[in-house]
């Protein structure tokens, strides 16, 4: 069920970045279902690693976002100031 997904989506906020991170991005595929791509989104935002914001705002992934993801993606952008 897309609930469980999420709910385990949102753990991988806290393993290492080398593990979640490609995880993460792999969740961001258009046929992901879009709450589990917001919550990749959110997980993505808590990890301070280098690759979040590239990952994020790839000009390849950026259409395929829904207005959900976008919004989530803008928000986790402007989180921090490196990003």
């Amino acid at each position: 069920p897309v609930a469980e997904r999420v709910q385990f989506t949102g753990l991988l906020a806290y393993t290492s970045a080398d593990h979640a991170v490609p995880a993460l991005e792999a969740l961001l595929a258009p046929s992901t279902p879009e709450e589990v791509q917001v919550a990749a989104v959110q997980a993505l935002a808590k990890h301070r690693d280098d690759r979040v914001g590239a990952i994020l705002a790839s000009p390849s992934r950026w259409p395929g976002y829904t207005a959900p993801v976008r919004s989530a993606a803008m928000a986790a952008l402007h989180s921090t100031a490196d990003r």
